[in-house]
Parts: structure tokens; C-alpha cells; sequence
């Protein structure tokens, strides 16, 4: 079953608790997908190319397949987790955001490098982070990248760790 939120369009969570995508909706995103006062978890696909705003204290789950395209902006200082397949279609600056990916894969397509800005997290528990951009990701200074298991690298190089690693940038890193 197909939900379609057009652009132009507005959906505000408002509510408490968490609001699921039951597994079977297709969710589409090309306006506005606000987390006001709860959690949002895809367990259907989602597809995405408007604006999702995550207060600090609000989460958003992606457990199913998950396009970010071009046109996407996600702001605010609150929480992503993923754990299902996610392809980024777009260039993203996270600006305040924690990232942690904890299963499945997230894959930054041609173009489409991901940056940490300054408050922003990366958290690496499970999957395989992939980066196809054809450019680097980059941690500027003073941000953490927390890499506790799973895969980094590109889709024809992987390197795998097992062993728990903290890292805070005190530098610029690119990966």
C-alpha cells in the first residue's frame, strides 16, 4: 500500500511513542516529514527526496530499503539508525545529526560523498558502510566516529574490523 507525502506536502508526527511504516507501505517523501514529538521506523520502503526534520531526543529508523535522492535534506540534532539497505542518492552535510549503522548496508552512490559536520556522530556497530562517491567522506575536526564492528570501505576494497575502536577527530580525517 502506497503512501505519498507530494511536495509541498507536510507530515507531522505528533504523538508519543513511535509511529511504525508497517513492512508492505511504500512510503514516499517529497515535502516535508517532521519528528515532533516521537520516534519514526521504516519498516517499509522508503523513498525520499524532500526535507525530514529530527529534533535532539527523536530518532528515525530505516529496517527496510531506503533511497535518499537528490533533493533530500535532513536536519536537526537528533538521531538516524539503519539497519536495512540504504542508498544515498544525494551529497549530504550532516550538520548535528548521529548516524549509527547497525546492520544492512548504507552505500553513498557516484557524486554523492557524505560529510560529518560539527556535533555529529558516526556510529559503525554491524553492516558494511560503502563508499562509492568517487570521493571521500570526511570527518572534520572535533567530530567521533565510533567503530565498534562491521565493514568500511568501498565495494571492491573492503576492509573488515572486529576489534572496538573509538576514535575523536582532532583533525580533519577522510575516508
Amino acid at each position: 500500500m502506497p503512501f505519498t507525502n507530494q511536495l509541498g506536502g507536510t507530515v507531522n508526527q505528533n504523538g508519543s511513542g513511535t509511529f511504525n511504516v508497517w513492512a508492505g507501505t511504500n512510503f514516499t517523501n517529497a515535502g516535508t516529514l517532521n519528528l515532533v514529538t516521537a520516534n519514526w521506523v521504516t519498516n517499509g520502503a522508503f523513498t525520499n527526496s524532500g526535507t525530514i526534520d529530527i529534533p535532539a531526543g527523536r530518532l528515525l529508523t530505516f529496517s527496510s530499503t531506503t533511497n535518499l535522492n537528490a533533493g533530500t535534506s535532513i536536519t536537526g540534532a537528533g538521531s538516524i539508525t539503519s539497519g536495512g539497505t540504504t542508498t544515498q542518492n544525494c551529497p549530504w552535510a550532516n550538520g548535528a545529526l548521529s548516524l549509527t549503522l547497525s546492520g544492512g548496508t548504507w552505500t553513498s552512490t557516484a557524486g554523492h560523498p557524505l560529510t560529518f559536520d560539527a556535533g555529529t556522530a558516526f556510529n559503525l556497530t554491524g553492516g558494511a558502510w560503502i563508499n562509492n562517491s568517487g570521493s571521500a567522506h570526511e570527518f572534520l575536526a572535533g567530530r567521533i566516529f565510533n567503530w565498534s564492528a562491521g565493514t568500511l570501505g568501498k565495494l571492491r576494497a573492503t576492509r573488515s574490523h572486529r576489534a572496538s575502536r573509538s576514535r575523536s577527530a582532532t583533525r580533519a580525517a577522510r575516508l
